[in-house]
């Protein structure tokens, strides 16, 4: 029972992954999931650390309103 209701917000979460389509919003996602620390993530693309958090967050923006939001209209 929890296996289903995990594997099911695992395929949300990708499919809220995959409308991401800014170049760096997505190179910073791709590091984020693979557990990169956001100082390497900002030496990797060439950022500050407070850029950084910046795209982070916008992408959690744009990934909750995919997920969260999607329905409303």
């Amino acid at each position: 029972m929890i296996e289903n209701g995990l594997v099911k917000v695992e395929q949300t979460v990708k499919e809220a992954a995959e409308k991401i389509e800014d170049e760096k919003e997505r190179t910073v996602l791709e590091c984020i999931l693979d557990g990169e620390r956001i100082g390497m993530i900002a030496h990797h693309v060439g950022l500050s650390w407070q850029k950084v958090n910046e795209i982070k967050r916008k992408i959690l923006k744009k990934m909750a309103w995919e997920i969260y939001c999607d329905g409303i209209t």
